[in-house]
């Protein structure tokens, strides 16, 4: 005995001898390097009572020399007797601070492991072998794995099976037997981080099992924010030949503890989570097998606001594409915060979405979801605050053309649309619909085939029946047709526009039947009429100076209580090209073209360019700041209007022109040459009535000049009326000429000019008017204007010496009114007639006041808390 332990004294010190440690470390690495066929090196070796092995600063390289494994160190401390029994038995398993490198170049190619598999692989015959091993405590620390297929694409922050980095690797393992028919295993502990951003906090389970059946217990899952438990999973079989044909022939029984679920922790695998940050309680049990069994339970909840409750059974699930599931919901149910967590859980930022969803208050459905993964059948009933939808739906997916599809039938009663979308002039609708369509994940509209009926839809309080469509859906636009059969109207359209193009096209015929817009509470006056068109659009362009063909309306009749009108015609052509625009209109009352190139959306900049180059104070432009292109509108108008009754009538367009009317002009950007001239001989607009109307403006001289002369028809006479404006350099002259044919006069010229100051953009704009001295008659009285200034700038008006008089009857104004209390404006009357100024201002007809004024008014902090004192 005593040189039995001599022996092993001796050989134990010999083994710990540097000189020996250095030559069994080259030895070992030299044959493991012969061995495995790559290179090997360990930098330490360290035998401990025989019984004992440490292994430090361990790499191996594969055959392209890239690092396959590299350890810190590898620490294993085994018993000897049980060796010599067959049996192996090890205390303990240590393996801190590694990487494993495993990649393949391509998808078929063969792994940078696969030499190391073959070159361990025995050449003899296999035979079954007796497992009797034991280990007990596994302790990894620091590790890190990566997994690599190289010419797979990256998926940053997403989880990529081709791309693998498992980072802090941490576990605690305990083995407690394993060998031919029985296993004892228990991790104590797991965590890891993925580089995708998955963070896997603690994992538990503890597995024993035999040759006819397996338990896992104390199985529970804690990521960041979510916690899962089981109970106790039995597993039975009838030998472990079993877990070869898993699917069919291994029976199991789980059920969960009381758990929590946050999705977000799983947006790794599922970006579309990322947002939901609300904890779910969990609970589900689930018995069979794995290609047959059911879910008897099945509850997700976030009450009181979220409940999924249901249950199901799966087959086939291992089966690839073939696993059928029948998932059975007597009740899913959202209140409006509930509505809310989905929503916002989708998307942060629903402030578009979130009143509709307020508005729909609540949602619930029950029903099944039948089918396959990727071709479902969801049938039942959705139910919320403001109506009932049936469905019928067979949904599906193609996941290598990426597209999801979706056929079926669609119905509902008496649903309030319209205070869904918050429009008051919408009501409810009745719907059954045929759909049958496709949406592309990456494009932005869906393709849809519909086939349906709307029975009823109510708008501005009135409820159209016998709506139906028949056509197809394709890229926003629409391409079929559309027809309306009620008791106050009939429409048809056939076939297609388009407006979600960037450039919006329309190719369709419309029919316009027994309109009748007092009964369709479309009428402003309320006017009983009844109307019939038909209208004929082939057109590109989404506005009038971008439109390339023809719109067309043909035999409109509108019949009124008081007459008939018929237009026979009403034509629009349209050409756009890179180099002209031009649009011609032709009608029975109206007549008219446009010419050159022109856009409508910089015509404000044209104008307030124009405006710019004679009282830049009142524009908005500045070419030192303006960094917009130039507009470069130049184009030739010219428009005849005649008898426009049937507007009148139709469009309830208070305007009528009585005579041919005309306008006509040019427009020129690049010249800065601008005309307009307007010829209106006899119009009324509501109870209005003008002759000889005639605009006239243009820039042709070193000034912007403008005229506008007219006769206003009155009760019992005529007022003419003439008005001169001429513009430059901030300065603006005006003239302004009336008189009357009546048996008392009133007449006169006013002359003033207007002076513009505003020094920079931030600088507020500053007014100077000045009046000229001048005469008007006033009821066959002469008036005396004397001159006088009024300045106005911002939060303030000041009056000097503003007098007009007739003998001794004056008003006289003078003084200042600001943000400053202090500041006053005096107003003195002498025996003033009120109706004077009634009459000029022509409101005699509705408001009459009479009687001479006399006394004095002070007005003062006008802006703030205003206070006239009177006497």
């Amino acid at each position: 005995m005593i040189l039995i332990i001599g022996l092993y004294l001796t050989l134990l010190l010999l083994l710990n001898l540097p000189f020996i440690q250095k030559k069994s470390t080259l030895w070992a690495s030299k044959e493991l390097s012969s061995l495995l066929d790559c290179e090997v090196k360990i930098g330490y070796i360290n035998m401990g009572w025989l019984n004992r092995v440490v292994l430090d600063d361990v790499e191996i390289k594969d055959q392209d020399q890239e690092s396959l494994l590299s350890v810190a160190r590898l620490t294993a401390k085994f018993e000897i007797i049980p060796l010599l029994k067959g049996r192996i038995s090890i205390r303990t398993v240590q393996l801190f601070s590694f990487d494993i490198n495993l990649y393949k170049k391509t998808p078929d190619a063969e792994p940078n492991f696969k030499f190391i598999v073959d070159a361990l692989k025995s050449d003899k015959p296999s035979t079954t072998s007796s497992i009797d091993l034991r280990i007990n405590a596994i302790l990894i620390r620091r590790g890190n794995l990566s997994y690599d297929v190289h010419t797979a694409e990256q998926t940053p922050n997403q989880f990529n099976a081709k791309h693998v980095r498992l980072e802090n690797i941490l576990a605690n393992v305990s083995l407690k037997a394993l060998s031919n028919d029985s296993i004892n295993a228990h991790i104590k502990r797991l965590s890891l981080n993925e580089q995708s951003g998955f963070d896997l906090k603690k994992l538990t389970l503890k597995v024993t099992g035999n040759n006819q059946g397996m338990s896992i217990e104390e199985f529970a899952l804690a990521l960041p924010e979510t916690h899962f438990e089981l109970e106790t999973i039995n597993l039975e079989f009838d030998s472990l030949g079993s877990f070869k044909n898993l699917g069919d022939e291994v029976e199991f029984d789980l059920k969960t503890r009381p758990s929590y679920l946050t999705l977000k922790d799983f947006q790794a695998f599922t970006p579309v989570l990322k947002n939901f940050e609300e904890k779910l309680s969990v609970s589900l049990a689930a018995h069979g097998k794995l290609n047959d069994f059911e879910l008897p339970i099945l509850k997700i909840q976030a009450m009181p606001h979220f409940s999924f409750e249901g249950n199901a059974s799966i087959q086939d699930l291992l089966v690839p594409n073939e696993a059928f599931l029948y998932i059975n919901l007597p009740l899913v149910s959202a209140n409006q915060e509930g509505l809310l967590f989905i929503a916002r859980n989708f998307n942060p930022t629903i402030t578009n979405s979130a009143g509709l969803i307020q508005r729909l208050g609540y949602a619930t459905f029950k029903g099944t979801l039948s089918g396959y993964i990727n071709d479902l059948i969801a049938y039942g009933k959705c139910s919320s605050g403001l109506g009932d939808f049936d469905i019928d739906m067979k949904l599906g997916r193609n996941l290598d053309k990426n597209l999801f599809s979706f056929e079926g039938g669609l119905k509902t009663s008496s649903f309030n649309i319209g205070e869904l979308i918050n429009n008051k002039e919408l009501g409810h609708i009745t719907l059954n619909f045929e759909l049958n369509g496709q949406k592309k994940y990456n494009l932005p509209y869906p393709d849809i085939i519909l086939k349906g009926a709307i029975d009823s839809l109510s708008y501005n309080k009135y409820t159209y029946h016998n709506i139906s469509i028949d056509g197809e859906f394709k890229s926003g636009g629409f391409d079929g047709s559309i027809l309306l059969d009620d008791t106050n109207g009939s429409f048809s359209l056939l076939g297609n526009f388009n407006l979600a193009k960037q450039i919006p096209t329309f190719d369709f015929n419309a029919s316009f039947r027994g309109i009748r817009p007092k009964e369709l509470n479309l009428s402003k006056t309320g006017k009983e009429s009844e109307w019939s068109m038909d209208v004929n659009a082939n057109f590109t362009g989404g506005a009038l100076d971008q439109m390339n063909g023809s719109l067309s309306i043909e035999d409109l009749r509108l019949v009124t209580s008081e007459e008939i009108h018929k237009m026979k015609y009403f034509n629009v052509n349209a050409i756009h090209t890179d180099e002209i625009n031009q649009l011609v209109v032709d009608s029975e009352f109206l007549k008219g073209k446009i010419e050159g190139q022109y856009s409508y959306q910089t015509l404000p900049q044209s104008f307030q360019k124009l405006l710019y180059n004679y009282l830049p104070a009142l524009s908005s432009y500045n070419p030192k700041t303006d960094r917009r292109k130039q507009p470069s509108n130049i184009f030739k108008f010219n428009l005849d209007i005649y008898n426009t009754d049937i507007l009148y009538d139709f469009f309830d367009i208070p305007l009528r022109v009585f005579t041919h009317s005309s306008l006509n002009g040019l427009w020129d950007d690049t010249k800065e040459k601008y005309s307009v001239k307007s010829y209106f001989p006899k119009f009324q607009y509501k109870t209005t009535y003008i002759e000889s109307g005639v605009f006239l403006f243009d820039n042709f001289t070193d000034a912007m000049q403008s005229s506008l002369r007219f006769n206003h028809q009155r009760k019992n006479s005529a007022v003419t009326v003439a008005l001169n404006l001429e513009a430059k350099e901030n300065t603006l002259l005006t003239q302004l000429h009336w008189g009357n044919s009546h048996e008392h006069t009133y007449s006169g010229t006013l002359n003033g000019k207007a002076t513009f100051t505003k020094p920079t953009i931030k600088d507020s704009l500053r007014t100077k008017i000045d009046i000229n001295e001048t005469q008007i008659i006033l009821n066959d009285s002469i008036w005396n204007l004397y001159p006088s200034t009024i300045y106005i700038a911002e939060n303030e008006i000041s009056v000097d010496n503003f007098k007009f008089s007739h003998l001794d009857q004056y008003l006289h104004i003078d003084g200042k009114v600001s943000t400053n209390p202090q500041d006053t404006l005096q107003v003195d009357l002498n025996d003033i007639n009120i109706s004077y100024i009634f009459e000029m201002a022509n409101i005699k007809e509705t408001v009459d006041f009479n009687g001479n004024a006399t006394g004095k008014a002070i007005a003062a902090d006008l802006y703030n808390k205003p206070l006239l004192q009177t006497d």
